[in-house]
């Protein structure tokens, strides 16, 4: 990374930040497996290090939710050390710095809080429901990276051009999570299909149902016969005691 800045005359900071613009999601989300690289499917929810809600609220020892807001901190305390001046562009950097701590906050909030809705007026089980958010954390990334896609293959960072359409790519990140927050996140479209695609693809269809009802009522049968043999048994066993 230090050689990459080196080339093209940035902070390993700035470096680092643009290597993230194309990527789809969160890495720390959705590891499949310590060490090494590759992310669990869109359906399997959330990768190892947040696999159960326990390890989000630190139930089975220390919170995830507090070590993903200790990154974030890092992260944002990093960019405000290289802050210098108090001019307008200065400015624009502490507010968006402020909104991405605000943001985050309320996303893992929301996490929370509606973890324990499906449980409670769904009766859904902790396992599902916590797979469920995932997938609705994950759609929700992957609706906030189009406009950092746009910019993420620039070389050149140090023109006015660039440096523009880069603040407003980040922007525009910003707005679209304001959005989804301003819908109350199960609102907002992006939830709404990950919504009904749970549905449709968790759904006891009339099928299933036809096929249970079928496989009970042979089970029926079955102890019925078993009982009229029993009963066959027992007479035939009194009748050879009488001889």
């Amino acid at each position: 990374m230090l050689h990459a800045s080196a080339r093209v005359q940035s902070s390993a900071l700035e470096t680092t930040l643009m290597g993230d613009m194309k990527c789809r999601g969160i890495r720390y989300f959705y590891d499949a497996q310590m060490g090494k690289k590759g992310s669990v499917t869109p359906d399997q929810g959330f990768g190892f290090r947040l696999s159960t809600m326990e390890k989000f609220s630190g139930g089975n020892g220390a919170p995830e939710r507090a070590e993903i807001s200790s990154h974030v901190q890092r992260l944002v305390s990093s960019i405000q050390g290289s802050i210098t001046g108090t001019d307008i562009c200065a400015q624009l950097v502490h507010n968006m710095n402020n909104k991405t701590q605000s943001q985050k906050e309320v996303m893992l909030s929301f996490m929370e809080q509606w973890h324990g809705e499906l449980m409670m007026q769904c009766n859904c089980a902790t396992k599902e429901a916590w797979t469920f958010i995932g997938q609705c954390v994950c759609a929700m990334l992957d609706h906030l990276t189009p406009p950092r896609i746009l910019v993420s293959h620039y070389q050149e960072w140090r023109t006015p051009e660039n440096k523009a359409r880069i603040i407003w790519a980040m922007m525009q990140v910003h707005i679209r999570m304001d959005e989804i927050i301003a819908a109350r996140f199960k609102s907002h479209p992006t939830i709404t299909t990950v919504m009904s695609n749970f549905i449709m693809k968790t759904r006891v269809s009339e099928t299933v149902v036809t096929d249970l009802s079928k496989k009970i009522k042979d089970a029926a049968n079955v102890s019925l016969k078993v009982a009229a043999l029993e009963a066959e048994f027992k007479v035939l066993k009194a009748s050879m005691k009488k001889k």
